[in-house]
């Protein structure tokens, strides 16, 4: 079963250039004020070079760790962007999300688990920390890239083999107290440990024979020789890093239990696309505290702000739609059709 999937031209190239350059006019505006030149976003050299108080325009309150537009990630806190939502929630778009999660054998019956930012990655951008997403499938709408070249051009990775391990992995992490971004940081050492099970497993003893190891393997966690898994593949093939190819206009939607990472850039062309985070609608989800927290910031255009963290994600956002506090935020529910309120769970599927 594929874990990934990449349609090309969902839109055409003229529309997915313009969004582009909406989107860097866009983030330039809300970081550093309105006509502010998008070519400060290009690398940190010139923002250095060309921006005052540096500290002050990129971080929030002067702190790195609540970046405007975080040096590697990308990604920065802007929900409301109306272009975002209308292609995210567009017939075209959507079919192919769905589409995705017909072939990994889930209902269409699909919602959004959150507000999504964008991700804008420019020259001098770092490579973003792996992750995970606690959804079904994760979807890109690319705007812009650099295609010439597989890697460091600030597009996504995605971690090939992670999936067909992914039981066993998962009980191998928790037996060592690891995560995802412990063993995308120790990838070589994670290849080495699934070898010598697979050594094992295949020697005989493992798989039910009398030759082979006569011992468990001291390598490996004593609990996992207990552990049956029926579905790996025959055949041991490292996990490895994966730059799928993918052009302006295109969509690309992965498994979300796959790990992910936007690479860094080097590339004179920035990176960027829309993302979209979805999985099936059910009882589950609509009694969910996620789902209040997304209608909430919905109605309200304060994402975060009623969350677990209690944090409040998008400060200058906010004041951007409000004028600066003196107009009341102007909900997109207002506007939204019948899909667009199924997707966001403001109304509800009557069969999934």
């Amino acid at each position: 079963m594929a874990f990934y999937q990449i349609v090309r031209r969902v839109l055409d190239k003229n529309r997915a250039d313009k969004l582009a350059k909406v989107l860097e006019t866009d983030i330039a505006e809300l970081i550093l004020g309105s006509g502010a030149d998008p070519s400060l976003l290009a690398t940190h050299q010139i923002r250095n070079n060309k921006a005052s108080q540096t500290k002050e325009i990129w971080y929030n309150n002067g702190n790195s760790r609540d970046a405007k537009l975080p040096k590697g990630i990308g990604t920065p806190n802007r929900y409301f962007q109306k272009d975002m939502l209308n292609v995210r929630s567009s017939d075209a778009v959507l079919d192919v999300v769905k589409r995705f999660h017909t072939r990994i054998g889930e209902k269409t019956s699909i919602v959004a688990t959150k507000l999504d930012k964008p991700i804008y990655k420019p020259r001098g951008s770092t490579e973003a920390s792996p992750s995970t997403e606690v959804a079904s499938v994760v979807s890109l709408i690319v705007l812009s890239c650099d295609g010439k070249l597989k890697q460091n051009k600030g597009s996504i990775a995605l971690l090939d083999g992670y999936e067909k391990y992914s039981e066993l992995l998962t009980d191998l992490l928790a037996m060592r107290k690891d995560d995802i971004r412990g063993l995308c940081k120790n990838l070589k050492e994670y290849n080495r440990l699934l070898r010598i099970y697979y050594d094992w497993r295949n020697s005989g003893i493992g798989s039910g024979g009398v030759s082979g190891y006569i011992d468990w393997p001291e390598a490996l966690p004593k609990d996992l020789e207990w552990c049956g898994y029926s579905s790996l593949p025959e055949e041991f093939v490292e996990m490895a890093w994966f730059v799928p190819q993918v052009s302006p206009g295109d969509v690309l939607s992965w498994k979300a239990s796959t790990p992910y990472k936007a690479e860094k850039n080097n590339s004179s062309i920035p990176f960027s696309g829309f993302y979209l985070t979805t999985m099936v609608a059910s009882n589950e989800w609509y009694a969910s505290t996620s789902v209040k927290e997304l209608k909430n910031g919905i109605t309200t255009g304060m994402v975060g702000r009623n969350s677990l963290r209690g944090s409040e994600y998008n400060v200058d956002e906010y004041k951007l739609l409000t004028t600066n506090l003196s107009q009341a935020f102007s909900s997109p529910v207002i506007d939204m059709g019948p899909t667009e309120r199924l997707l966001y769970s403001i109304d509800q599927y009557t069969q999934y």
